[in-house]
């Protein structure tokens, strides 16, 4: 696979960082979009430890791009942009977090019970059995798939599409990454990061998004001067396609990216 895919033309001063982890490719949409106000990475992350991951995106930045850079992630990869910020500062001009997972464990303590109450009764049995299966399957990457497909139906309020273009499900990036990313929040390594990052900071969060805000409202505007939040209104986990927020928040976000 890739290592990353580019959009529009150089100079690309605005890099993409997609979540899951082990999901990359579904941040298309988004790049071929701010590609109509200038160059843009998409940065498909695929190594197995976030040390591995850290390195793959500041191998990108240096490799593509226009020095310093406009890091944009979503969801874990909000996260991942959030930890090569803090080690390499001469790098990022300003951070964009979208759809960011709280920064402090007791935020995220709803999350999953959120997103299963808002499905129904077929897809919640079908969630429950792929879950169940995740440890015996011979295809894991394709159960996770189907869960990913279904928390999706739950993190947006009115999609303009049920399709996400990932190039491929990676469980086995998953579970290691993620894993790790719990130990980081919990021990406050994760949110001390913070300490380190001198640029601007700004949050744009759906009111829909299971992540609640406020696991990153709170700590972040304690901890940096210079941190913004922006909630968009009828808006889910993924912005970029929610009918009734989309162009609020490319309004919010390009905004964001110009100032």
């Amino acid at each position: 696979m890739e290592s990353s895919r580019t959009y529009g033309n150089p100079p690309y001063k605005v890099v993409l960082v997609h979540g899951g982890p082990g999901a990359p490719g579904y941040l298309a949409p988004l790049a071929l979009k701010l590609s109509e106000i200038g160059g843009v990475v998409e940065v498909l992350n695929g190594a197995p430890t976030i040390k591995q991951q850290t390195y793959e995106l500041y191998e990108e930045i240096i490799r593509q791009c226009d020095l310093p850079v406009i890091l944009i992630g979503h969801s874990w990869g909000a996260w991942l942009s959030w930890i090569v910020t803090s080690k390499y500062l001469s790098l990022v001009k300003k951070l964009i977090l979208i759809g960011a997972p709280p920064f402090i464990a007791k935020y995220a303590q709803e999350i999953l019970k959120t997103r299963v109450n808002r499905l129904n009764e077929s897809d919640r049995e079908l969630l429950y059995d792929y879950f169940q299966k995740l440890d015996n399957s011979s295809d894991t990457n394709r159960l996770l798939e189907k869960i990913a497909k279904l928390m999706a139906k739950a993190d947006v309020m009115d999609p303009i599409s049920q399709e996400y273009p990932t190039i491929e499900y990676q469980y086995d990036v998953y579970k290691a990454v993620w894993e790790e990313a719990e130990k980081l929040r919990q021990s406050g390594e994760l949110l001390n990061l913070g300490k380190n990052i001198s640029c601007p900071v700004i949050a744009i969060h759906g009111n829909y998004d299971p992540h609640p805000f406020q696991g990153v409202h709170q700590p972040l505007t304690k901890m940096m001067p210079d941190f913004k939040m922006r909630i968009i209104d009828k808006c889910g986990h993924y912005p970029w396609n929610e009918m009734q927020a989309v162009d609020d928040f490319y309004r919010v976000l390009t905004a964001a990216i110009k100032a």
